[in-house]
């Protein structure tokens, strides 16, 4: 767990990512727009694929706005609908895969073709969370 979150942080951090918490073998991270988000992701799944050794992960992409709100223990909760919808779709991703908004679908296809990144997607359905419709979006290693 300290392997995956030292990676990711180190992923996030260096690609305009603020992680805002961890959650135990999970962070949760702010960035600025959804195409860097979904690139930022791709990369830490990517990486953890390539060098993480048994170490395999998903990402989920919600949007909107969070709080960090303090406490009363002395540490930090956040909260916002991106958080619930978050927690749920990676409820729901497999390893190796980033799972984002089907609202969000054709921009982050787009953002990662840009990139160079053939990107596949499959619909997903999120159950018992109402009408949210989510699309699954596959990372492989790239072939020499």
């Amino acid at each position: 767990m300290l392997l995956h979150n030292s990676m990711c942080r180190v992923i996030i951090e260096s690609n305009v990512g603020t992680v805002v918490t961890e959650l135990g073998d999970g962070l949760m991270a702010h960035f600025g727009n959804m195409g860097v988000a979904a690139s930022c992701a791709h990369k830490v799944v990517l990486n953890l694929l390539l060098h993480g050794g048994p170490i395999r992960t998903k990402a989920s992409i919600a949007v909107g706005t969070v709080w960090k709100i303090k406490s009363r223990h002395g540490g930090y909760d956040v909260h916002g609908t991106p958080v619930h919808i978050g927690a749920r779709m990676s409820e729901h991703a497999r390893k190796n895969t980033l799972l984002i908004d089907e609202k969000e679908k054709k921009a982050v296809i787009e953002w990662l073709g840009h990139a160079g990144i053939v990107a596949r997607s499959e619909e997903i359905e999120m159950r018992n969370y109402g009408p949210t419709k989510v699309c699954g979006i596959s990372v492989k290693k790239m072939r020499a």
